[in-house]
């Protein structure tokens, strides 16, 4: 379809790495990684296709199909999550 939502997710990753006092080659890092930081939600378009360009057809002869305004959960992908990282490197 031309005209429906697009579709996307941001992900976020931080770090911050930590020399040790007793030695430069040992390495201490804490990692905060963020999946799909907007956490996007898309609705049902109400019935838009390729055919209907998104115009809005005759009032009197169509009706809302039953699932206008829920959440697409199949192409979504997954909701919100965090992880956190802690790396010993020597």
């Amino acid at each position: 379809n031309f005209r429906l939502p697009g579709y996307w997710t941001v992900d976020l990753g931080l770090s911050k790495s930590f020399i040790m006092p007793w030695n430069e080659g040992h390495k201490l890092q804490f990692r905060w990684e963020v999946f799909n930081v907007a956490n996007f939600q898309a609705f049902n378009n109400g019935g838009e296709s390729r055919s209907t360009y998104g115009l809005p057809q005759d009032p009197e002869l169509s009706v809302a199909p039953s699932d206008f305004g829920k959440i697409y959960t199949s192409t979504q992908g997954s909701p919100r999550s965090m992880q956190f990282g802690l790396r010993f490197s020597f």
